[in-house]
């Protein structure tokens, strides 16, 4: 343990995630260096599931206790249902801190406990989060910390809900407590990024993301802080080197690796966008948003098959994982690759799909009036476009492809 935790302290992650598996190996109770391969991401849960299967056999119910927790914590087991409260169980305390210590009474029985009940709370508010559902999130994370108001992973997670679901003032508020009471931590100076994030102060915010990270350079959400604020700025290479750095404090983590291949996406480098989403894929493998981009990388090499497949799959996870605000932009992008096909009927039906998730889209708009444009329904692609033009009137695209239709509709020009 002692050797990974220096190793860790030199900002070396990959020695420090062979001392702290050897540690797990040698004494399978060994909680901290669970919490340190779990809490800080240095490794995926496939990882952790894999570790978990090469310890030696549970020979006792307090060992097979420890393993099903600890695979509960790495996230390897599946969410519960909507009617589960983590906190509130009476079969296992969760953990709360690094010496394995709980709020619950455990008097449960390991052996019979379902493995969804044994997931860490903050695991499930993590994945609750992950899927875009930020109230379920926030509610589990503000009961949570009732129990324990400074838990730094709880309080990181806080931040993030609140700025995910744009909550300015609560992110404002939790901001302001935390540098009173500790401005010691790089979390508070974190707080004070995201919320000027959130009001697209991105310079502000930029020089708190660096505060934070100069004060805890492992910590990798200040890193990914960074690196957004730089994005907001249109300062691609400083942002990779923001993303690149995150992703090797966290090893286990996608979310860098995911943003890594956006960005390599946006700036038209296809080829290392699909490198780096590939890489974010092997740990994350289902995970409709690393589905989704890498569909649309496949789309922007001709790649329509592949594409097609992609986002089809990302569709299934997406509805079979309760993926909230994902499903829409599956269709959508789904709509643009049966159009490239020719299938434009499948496309349209894809079009409307997104425009049932996302009311009144102009973007859907302008897809469904060029779909009918190209099928030669002229009547339908003007309707289309003046409906587009009617929610974004400096739509140029929209604007030209509308004087186009109705030269060919009504002869004129």
């Amino acid at each position: 343990m002692l050797r990974g935790r220096i190793h860790f302290a030199r900002e070396n992650s990959s020695l420090a995630v062979k001392w702290f598996m050897r540690a797990a190996e040698r004494d399978p109770l060994c909680s901290d260096a669970w919490d340190m391969l779990c809490d800080e991401k240095l490794i995926s849960p496939a990882q952790a599931k894999q570790l978990l299967a090469h310890m030696r056999p549970c020979t006792s119910p307090l060992l097979e206790y420890f393993h099903r927790s600890f695979a509960g914590q790495c996230a390897i087991a599946p969410l519960p249902d909507n009617n589960h409260t983590p906190i509130s169980s009476p079969s296992l305390p969760p953990f709360t801190n690094g010496n394995g210590n709980g709020n619950g009474n455990g008097n449960g029985n390991a052996a019979s406990t379902p493995l969804s009940a044994l997931m860490d709370p903050l695991t499930m508010a993590e994945k609750f989060l992950l899927r875009n559902q930020y109230q379920r999130a926030l509610e589990l994370l503000e009961k949570y910390l009732t129990v324990d108001p400074h838990h730094p992973r709880a309080i990181l997670l806080h931040l993030c809900a609140l700025y995910s679901s744009a909550n300015a003032p609560a992110l404002f508020l939790a901001a302001h407590q935390l540098v009173t009471a500790r401005p010691d931590w790089a979390s508070s100076y974190v707080a004070i990024g995201l919320y000027y994030l959130l009001l697209r102060k991105a310079e502000i915010a930029r020089r708190y993301f660096h505060k934070a990270s100069r004060m805890q350079a492992s910590l990798a959400l200040a890193w990914i802080g960074f690196g957004h604020a730089f994005v907001a700025e249109d300062d691609t290479d400083q942002a990779m080197v923001a993303y690149r750095t995150a992703s090797r404090r966290a090893l286990g983590c996608a979310d860098p690796l995911l943003y890594l291949g956006m960005e390599y996406a946006r700036t038209h480098n296809l080829s290392l966008a699909k490198q780096f989403l590939g890489q974010a894929r092997q740990l994350e493998s289902r995970d409709p948003v690393i589905l989704n981009e890498l569909g649309i990388v496949a789309y922007h090499l001709g790649q329509w098959s592949d594409a097609r497949q992609l986002m089809m799959e990302g569709l299934q996870v997406a509805a079979e994982d309760a993926w909230e605000d994902v499903s829409e932009t599956l269709h959508a992008n789904l709509g643009h690759v049966y159009r490239k096909m020719g299938s434009f009927e499948k496309a349209l039906e894809h079009y409307k799909k997104a425009h049932a998730g996302r009311s009144m889209s102009h973007a859907v708009y302008v897809a469904i009036g060029f779909t009918h444009h190209l099928m030669g329904n002229l009547a339908g692609a003007v309707e289309s476009y003046h409906m587009a033009l009617s929610l974004k009137a400096d739509d140029a695209f929209a604007t030209e492809m509308l004087d186009k239709a109705m030269e060919e509709e009504f002869g004129l020009g």
